[in-house]
């Protein structure tokens, strides 16, 4: 086994040394682990959003709310946290209502982006845990719901290019 300053030596993927701290040491997270599982979380969100995208800093802004909360509801270092934990997040988010109308606060297709932004997280962190020799499992992939439906059935269509085309025409 490596020993971790050598660790930290060969690896210099931005937010790897931090990563890799937060899943040697045991225990709770501490204000200062918060801070690094913070850095972490920002290294995730630009590794993985495409560049180039307009929407860029929206993009990268949500990924990492997204993560960050998720951490922060279940307090936990990324390589103690379980299946069931990720199953009690889901379950506690679906359950969520708007206080005034009492409607669901998110929507399946919302719950599956957070989820899959969680499992993002950790098939990056893979990465990084495999380049150190340690072992670090997704627990996502066990407890994962199926993606929402499309919006478009077989009762609900979207129109054709061509079929907007005479509409907008008939409206003029």
């Amino acid at each position: 086994a490596n020993n971790f300053c050598d660790l930290q030596e060969r690896y210099t993927m931005t937010g790897s040394t931090r990563f890799l701290t937060l899943i040697t040491v045991r225990g709770k997270l501490t204000s200062a682990d918060w801070d690094m599982l913070d850095g972490v979380i920002a290294a995730w969100a630009k590794k993985t959003t495409d560049a180039s995208s307009r929407r860029w800093d929206d993009l990268l802004r949500d990924k990492q709310r997204t993560v960050y909360h998720f951490f922060k509801w279940v307090r936990k270092r990324p390589h103690q946290v379980t299946p069931a934990d990720v199953a009690a997040w889901q379950e506690e988010l679906r359950a969520q209502r708007d206080p005034q109308t009492n409607k669901l606060h998110y929507s399946p297709a919302t719950l599956y982006s957070m989820v899959s932004k969680v499992s993002s997280f950790y098939r990056w962190s893979q990465k990084n845990a495999k380049r150190a020799d340690l072992i670090l499992q997704n627990p996502v992939d066990a407890v994962r719901t199926k993606a929402p439906k499309a919006y478009q059935t077989k009762s609900a269509k979207a129109l054709t290019d061509q079929e907007v085309r005479i509409l907008v025409a008939t409206v003029k």
